[in-house]
């Protein structure tokens, strides 16, 4: 009798605990695994929606894009050595678009821009493009509005970085009389692009000869004016279109202009400017 009982209480508990496989393949058929029910799910991300600010912020950025069309400058090399070049498909329509962007129509002004923006990016070794088109966009950025402008704002562009290199060097160092120094330099550098600023805003105002209504002299033989100042109109110097190519940073005097199959589009340019 003892026997028997035994066995029926192994029947009841065999039926009443089910193996590890069949509570595996339970769990794959409800498509559940063990311990889901037990952890919460994180909630669902919310839907991204731009503010307004967000959206005004894009069509400023977008409408200044269609400002700022200079090509980017690149350095190439082939067998000869590295030389620089524009980032476009058509060499003149990037020779055009630079100089739109830098406020010239002098090819020997452009290639001299860049040539100089090329050795202050290199510093003693091969120029990086990030750091000349960096320099390259310090310029172009500021849509000047002649060559004396693309001047200062190429010399501001490498004040700037300057200023950069400056602060890191300070930051770097522990030595009392090189942290002086470099103090120095820095608080030099900052003033000088103060100071460029201020004469960018006198130059862009029309701080050049003034024209006086009236003058009178008050006691004490002190002259005060007298009227409203205006200043002088400076006259437009009118435009031309240059062709010739950048060779190695430099203009070739040995290689044409263009290739003829580029000469109607130079032609459309000059027409363009008559009408």
């Amino acid at each position: 009798m003892s026997h028997d009982s035994n066995d029926a209480s192994q029947q009841v508990s065999t039926a009443q605990a089910p193996t590890a496989s069949e509570q595996q393949a339970s769990n794959e058929n409800n498509g559940s695994t063990p311990g889901q029910h037990e952890t919460n799910s994180p909630p669902a991300a919310p839907k991204y929606s731009p503010t307004d600010a967000e959206l005004e912020a894009l069509v400023k950025y977008v409408a200044r894009t269609d400002v700022q069309t200079a090509p980017r400058l690149r350095i190439r090399e082939d067998n000869t050595g590295s030389y620089l070049d524009y980032s476009h498909p058509r060499r003149d329509m990037a020779e055009v678009l630079f100089k739109q962007a830098i406020a010239t129509t002098d090819q020997d002004f452009a290639n001299g821009i860049i040539t100089q923006l090329a050795g202050v990016s290199s510093s003693g070794r091969a120029p990086r493009e990030d750091e000349l088109n960096f320099l390259r966009a310090t310029v172009t950025g500021g849509q000047p509005k002649d060559q004396m402008e693309t001047l200062h704002f190429a010399q501001m562009g490498v004040i700037h970085a300057a200023m950069m290199d400056s602060a890191k060097r300070l930051q770097r160092t522990r030595n009392a009389a090189e942290r002086e120094s470099e103090d120095r330099t820095l608080n030099r550098l900052a003033k000088t692009f103060a100071a460029q600023m201020e004469a960018l805003k006198r130059y862009r105002s029309g701080g050049g000869p003034s024209v006086v209504q009236h003058v009178s002299i008050a006691d004490g033989g002190r002259a005060a004016i007298v009227g409203r100042v205006t200043p002088a109109s400076q006259p437009s110097a009118p435009e031309t279109l240059a062709t010739a190519p950048l060779v190695h940073g430099q203009a070739s005097e040995n290689q044409p202009a263009h290739d003829e199959k580029d000469k109607p589009l130079l032609s459309a340019a000059k027409d363009g400017e008559h009408q």
